[in-house]
């Protein structure tokens, strides 16, 4: 074969290569002017063959990416070295394409740069699937940020669509009586923002082509937005003028659903040039549609349960009274009655009136422990200080506890300074955390001994309460301090356990804080940490 056929077989080859590739390709002269440039890139840019030709490969690339790029070619010049660049071009109608540019530095024979050859691949689907990702992302994170706030939850997300999805975004929320309310209205442009106070004042009508989005529960995508849809979601020539200065080209709707319930709706638009939502745009807005409706049901699950909680508290409260008030003219006539008993149906009653006083007392502690619970609950615990004597304190509850302890067989043993340890404390309260650790190591105690301990470091008290009963599990030793958390059956101990939550709640507000150590069939140590002086 002649030479000269070599020449013109590689020359046939490269023609077809650069005429039918699926890439663009683009040959450039050390300034940026087009020399040569294939059917492909011209489809992509959007210029003819001849038009590229008077321009250069600055003037159709992104401001943004401007700077990015000449940077690149000048370091290239310098050391003649290939770089990759993802860039966006402009086309004439204003629409980009993303591209990602392989550039490659042609050297004339005296050893100099001399062109460049850019290799494109349209990289612009790959773009936009990011752009949707990242925008559900900020859009979770925007939703998290509101996650009671029915209405500021759709603003914020009016806000970011518009950041990046849309160059529109308008959400309709369903009222009580079955009627829209605009809620949220947001454009790209901050000029937009008159029209946008119009636009408030126009939720979807029963005429327009979004409203089927409420009546069937299904999204809508309208690839291409005609003036006579304009028309038809109009209400009046005020909203004509206000749609008609947004310029929607594209345009896709999704309802927001719950358990077969239409809340409301999300419009998205888009005014840029040559774009047209896409069945993977609709796919994107209803995950978000997804996202918020979570959201909203959070919402609302959040504030059932603060009702609920409310109610319950507001029932504790109100019970506790109630039961109260009897409980005390129970007592008292209790009293009146052992006191007026002759001598001898004195002796043969008073074991049966003891042990109705000790069930009395029993059900008083109950009902005064649910009334502090729900003091607790309402951060209603008031505390009153006065100046106490922590050791006359412990003993005079160990002078109160010496039945419980001569019933249960334990031997109970104080170790505390001969001196007073005095600090600001509620006294009231604090009796109450030392009868709870009390009254628990006698209950689980099983009979053994229980050893108290207090001493002070000048700044602070420490009250330990110490017994050999059955333990505690390790994963257990937090959670008993928990409202009606208990480590035990109730069926062989009883109790509601109230008293280590309460003690808890209670040595907090003093500025302390109390602990447990325990092992299963190890015995348990309860200790209590209480400044001297509470803030």
């Amino acid at each position: 074969m002649k030479p000269e056929q070599d020449w013109s077989y590689e020359e046939q080859r490269f023609s077809a290569i650069f005429n039918q590739g699926l890439v663009g390709i683009a040959h450039v002269d050390l300034t940026g002017r087009f020399i040569q440039v294939n059917p492909r890139f011209c489809e992509w840019v959007g210029r003819s063959h001849e038009e590229l030709l008077h321009l250069r490969m600055q003037d159709i690339t992104h401001p943004e990416d401007l700077g990015r790029n000449i940077s690149l070619l000048e370091r290239a010049v310098r050391g003649g070295q290939a770089f990759t660049i993802e860039k966006r071009y402009l086309r004439p109608d204003g629409s980009i394409i993303w591209v990602n540019n392989a550039v490659s530095v042609l050297i004339n024979p005296e050893g100099k740069p001399h062109h460049f050859v850019a290799i494109c691949q349209d990289i612009s689907e790959r773009k936009r699937t990011e752009a949707q990702l990242r925008f559900l992302s900020d859009a979770s994170r925007v939703l998290s940020e509101w996650p009671e706030d029915v209405e500021q939850a759709v603003q914020a997300i009016a806000r970011l669509a518009v950041s990046s999805v849309a160059t529109t975004c308008v959400a309709d929320l369903v009222q009580r009586d079955g009627s829209l309310r605009r809620v949220a209205a947001a454009h790209r442009e901050p000029t937009m923002e008159p029209i946008l106070r119009r636009l408030m004042k126009y939720p979807f009508a029963t005429t327009s082509p979004i409203y089927p989005v409420l009546q069937t529960g299904q999204s809508l995508l309208h690839a291409d937005i005609t003036p006579e849809m304009d028309l038809r979601m109009a209400q009046d020539a005020e909203h004509l003028e206000a749609l008609r200065a947004i310029g929607a080209r594209s345009a896709m709707a999704v309802p927001l659903r719950a358990r077969g319930r239409i809340l409301g709706i999300l419009l998205f638009s888009t005014s840029e040039p040559g774009r047209r939502y896409s069945p993977d745009d609709l796919t994107m807005a209803e995950e978000l549609a997804r996202r918020t409706v979570a959201t909203l049901e959070n919402a609302r699950l959040f504030r059932e349960s603060q009702e609920a909680v409310r109610l319950r508290e507001e029932f504790l409260e109100v019970a506790s009274h109630e039961l109260r008030t009897p409980l005390m003219s129970l007592n008292l006539q209790l009293e009146l009655l052992q006191r007026g008993l002759s001598e001898q149906s004195r002796q043969t009653g008073t074991g049966r009136l003891s042990a109705v006083r000790r069930q009395l007392t029993r059900l008083t502690l109950l009902v005064d422990s649910l009334l502090d619970v729900s003091r607790i609950s309402a951060g209603r615990l008031e505390l009153e200080l006065s100046e106490v004597d922590l050791v006359e304190l412990v003993r005079d509850a160990l002078d109160r506890m010496h039945g419980v302890f001569a019933q249960t067989g334990s031997e109970v043993t104080l170790h505390a300074p001969s001196e007073p340890l005095v600090g600001r404390w509620d006294a009231a309260r604090l009796d109450q955390v030392v009868m709870n650790l009390l009254g628990n190591a006698a209950r689980y105690g099983q009979g053994r001994p229980i050893r108290l301990e207090l001493r002070t470091d000048n700044a602070q008290v420490f009250l330990r309460v110490r017994d050999e009963g059955i333990g505690i599990a390790p994963e257990d030793r937090e959670r008993i301090f928990g409202r009606f958390e208990r480590a035990v059956s109730r069926r062989h101990y009883g109790g509601m356990g109230l008293g280590l939550y309460i003690t808890r709640q209670i040595v907090e507000a003093l500025g302390g804080e109390v602990w447990a150590e325990s092992d299963l069939g190890r015995g348990s140590t309860f200790e209590v940490r209480l400044p001297l002086s509470p803030r």
